[in-house]
């Protein structure tokens, strides 16, 4: 085998060790891997579907399940805008922020609309939704629509 193809193969096998290894961490650390700081973000962007907010990738591993209480039946509906969902990632981390306040039987995000509709099984007040998503690192622009 020629000594220079070898060398090639030992690179792109460390330079993957190292991916595995930085993708690894950050999920652990809940860090984005490629701009785990800001001033890396702002200095290159950022292109591991975070959306430049720092976050590690949501994968089906780091995600805490909700278990839904039994008997829980939906009253109201509320569908609210949100600013800064850019991909199916932050869609998870905004449906997960709101489906862990209390009365919240579950959300659904859409990046694309800009939107999430929240089924309640009890009154949360609006602030409350704002700040979870806020907390979630996105804005609440307000609620669009209410159903009873």
């Amino acid at each position: 085998m020629d000594i220079q193809l070898l060398i090639v193969i030992i690179c792109i096998a460390i330079a993957v060790c190292y991916f595995v290894r930085r993708m690894y961490h950050s999920v652990r650390s809940g860090k984005c891997a490629c701009c785990d700081d800001s001033s890396s973000r702002e200095k290159r962007g950022c292109s591991c579907g975070c959306g430049g907010k720092g976050r590690a990738v949501v994968t089906q591993f780091n995600v805490p399940t909700r278990v839904q209480s039994t008997g829980a039946s939906v009253v109201m509906e509320k569908t609210v805008a949100v600013q800064g969902m850019m991909c199916a990632n932050c869609e998870a981390h905004v449906k997960q922020a709101l489906e862990a306040l209390d009365g919240v039987v579950s959300a659904v995000a859409s990046h694309t609309q800009g939107t999430v509709k929240v089924s309640l099984c009890k009154d949360v007040p609006d602030n409350e939704l704002e700040q979870a998503i806020s907390v979630a690192g996105y804005t609440f622009q307000g609620i669009i629509t209410r159903q009873n």
